[in-house]
């Protein structure tokens, strides 16, 4: 019986000395106040709050199926306006510069059936004729080439605008 109880009282001893190096490195406690509990309560009710704000706000948002169909049907706006007023465009063009070689064709021919009656100060002013109506064509060109530009940018900044307009609508 000694045995076991050496072995006992050397258990107990070790058991004591672990406890004393347990004792020895106090840990830290820390306490909630109620002051603090209800800090923490009040502030997760506020996050459930603004969870189901957000849940709320969610359902009125497009799905990405419909901000997709959105963007196409804005592009095929775009696109049918687009050709439309480059086909409008075009028939003005086209019937403008018919007019204006019609018209040159005219003066041409006024030109040189005179240009056998006329002497040098009538062949200058032919030529000075010419450079003008050489320079109507170009003015008449550039005038041509805004009125083509200026819808395109336009029709071009419309579409900005609504995808612009579509994306805040997400946001």
């Amino acid at each position: 019986m000694s045995s076991t109880s050496d072995e006992r009282l050397m258990n107990v001893l070790g058991q004591a000395q672990q406890n004393l190096i347990k004792a020895k490195d106090p840990t830290p406690c820390v306490m909630i106040s109620e002051e603090n509990w209800k800090s923490i309560i009040e502030t997760m009710q506020q996050q459930l709050e603004v969870q189901n704000r957000l849940g709320e706000l969610i359902r009125y948002l497009p799905t990405d199926r419909q901000l997709v169909n959105y963007i196409d049907q804005v592009e095929d706006i775009h696109i049918r306006h687009e050709e439309k007023w480059m086909k409008q465009l075009t028939f003005e063009a086209e019937k403008m510069q018919a007019d204006l070689e019609n018209r040159s064709k005219t003066m041409e021919k006024e030109f040189q059936s005179q240009v056998g009656k006329l002497n040098e100060q009538h062949a200058t002013e032919l030529d000075k004729a010419k450079t003008d109506l050489e320079q109507q064509m170009i003015s008449y060109g550039d005038r041509l080439y805004k009125r083509i530009i200026i819808p395109c940018l336009l029709m071009m900044l419309l579409s900005a605008v609504l995808v612009l307009l579509a994306t805040y609508r997400i946001l």
